[in-house]
């Protein structure tokens, strides 16, 4: 089938294995350990609580059906209302600490590709002047001291 006639092995492609890939995996995330433990407490206690929801809240209208009165029916509301918030509350953590793990570790990959990249492929241009090249010249010049040139230099 022609859908796949360009879908071979290039020669750009990894030439490491899985088990390599993966403890370089482990080694970005290593400085982010601590963020891990918190995600994987936040984990655990949203199933808890996510778990013993339904169970709680038969336990309340079982009790309603007993006796149903207007504070009970407020307070199982403000009880709902409340384990709802703190479910939001905690998933919104747990995001927040997952995105800004990630994210450290890309903004790290990023940083090391671009500094490979900028290593390897650094060739100043045959115009382009250092500072070491100006202050050269502004010390030969200045030694002929010649001020139409000197003006020239130095404003540049």
């Amino acid at each position: 089938m022609g859908f796949f006639s360009g879908l071979n092995d290039e020669k750009y492609d990894r030439q490491y294995t899985d088990r390599e890939l993966t403890r370089r995996i482990f080694a970005y995330f290593k400085p982010q350990t601590k963020r891990i433990a918190y995600i994987g407490v936040l984990v655990v206690a949203l199933a808890g609580i996510g778990a013993a929801l339904p169970v709680v809240v038969s336990r309340m209208l079982d009790t309603l059906k007993n006796q149903p009165t207007v504070p009970a029916i407020i307070l199982v509301c403000f009880i709902v209302l409340l384990v709802g918030i703190g479910l939001w509350g905690l998933n919104w953590a747990r995001r927040s600490i997952v995105v800004r793990a990630v994210g450290d570790v890309v903004l790290e990959l990023r940083t090391q590709a671009f500094r490979a990249a900028a290593e390897h492929d650094f060739v100043p241009p045959q115009n382009m002047i250092f500072p070491s090249t100006i202050s050269s010249l502004q010390g030969a010049l200045s030694r002929a001291s010649h001020p139409t040139l000197m003006t020239l230099v130095n404003s540049s």
